[in-house]
């Protein structure tokens, strides 16, 4: 009868019930969630994609060699949850993982952290936990030189597209020396060396620089560091008066000297993103800071023949 024939049946139905119940309860991070079929996908405006390191860069840096994205999920009760760790490369318009598709949750939010960083920078970005932002450690700015680029997307809630827009930004600052027009003294500069500069701290994404380590002196090659498009790269700080400038100078027809700044830097503080092109007047005196120039990294020539990842030489 109809009764017997129920009976038979939900026996053969339990091992299909009890394999749903674990595939819903033991998904894997960023897959799907509620049967969202939202896949995620970076996007980064041109100006990014374009962006412009204190070192030289072919203006296809992310799309050339794509970054990483960490993301968290806050669930309802505001619990962190890794969901998407891995690194994204470029095609047809955004940035995915290769191979694998993550989805859009159905409810709580996302966190996302993206970052870039040369392979031979040897930096890396970590973390303990969920829910705590990625941090990277710099040791040696001096003899690094490799720019970094990081994004921060918070709070992001479900939406049907999946598409998560990207805004990168640089981590160090640049200062380059150019020679100010109005010399009393012609010559030639051998090197100049910036005094008492920190030489190490951390950098969390989201907030920032935190304490900086030792300082050290920077003594760098004059021709190396006399464009914009080759500033030295340094980590955001303060400047004080501890921060003098000298340069080895040799005039002409004469023997080389080294001459030194008897005033502070004319700007107070170094920040993340912007170069610092510093004019040096020399004079029998001494050198001196003329004036500062301040300007932002901007989008280079695509069609530029240089590399983001050369380390550059200082």
């Amino acid at each position: 009868d109809m009764t017997m024939s129920v009976r038979r049946i939900i026996p053969r139905l339990m091992p299909l019930l009890f394999l749903c119940s674990c595939i819903n309860d033991d998904m894997e991070p960023g897959s799907r969630h509620y049967g969202n079929t939202s896949v995620i996908r970076f996007i980064v405006g041109s100006e990014a994609l374009q962006t412009r390191a204190a070192v030289e860069t072919d203006g296809n840096t992310l799309v050339d060699n794509g970054f990483n994205v960490i993301a968290d999920w806050k669930d309802d009760d505001s619990n962190s949850h890794e969901y998407i760790n891995a690194s994204v490369t470029y095609s047809g318009g955004s940035f995915s993982e290769s191979g694998k598709d993550y989805y859009m949750p159905g409810s709580g939010s996302l966190d996302f952290y993206g970052y870039y960083i040369p392979a031979a920078a040897g930096l890396t970005a970590t973390r303990t936990e969920a829910g705590e932002a990625p941090h990277i450690e710099v040791s040696d700015m001096l003899n690094s030189q490799y720019d970094v680029l990081v994004a921060l997307k918070e709070g992001v809630q479900y939406d049907a597209s999946g598409l998560i827009p990207f805004q990168f930004s640089h981590i160090f600052a640049g200062i380059y020396f150019t020679l100010d027009a109005d010399n009393s003294l012609s010559g030639t500069i051998g090197n100049v060396t910036i005094a008492n500069l920190s030489n190490s701290g951390t950098y969390t994404i989201g907030s920032g620089w935190g304490t900086l380590g030792s300082t050290i002196d920077y003594t760098v090659d004059y021709s190396a560091t006399s464009t914009k498009e080759d500033a030295l790269l340094v980590i955001p700080q303060g400047i004080t008066s501890s921060n003098v400038v000298s340069i080895k100078f040799t005039p002409t027809g004469g023997e080389e000297t080294t001459l030194t700044t008897v005033t502070t830097l004319p700007t107070s503080t170094l920040s993340p993103g912007y170069r610092y092109n510093f004019k040096l007047k020399v004079e029998k005196s001494g050198v001196s800071i003329s004036s500062v120039s301040i300007d932002t990294w901007t989008p280079v020539d695509t069609s530029a023949d240089s590399d983001f990842n050369q380390k550059k030489t200082i």
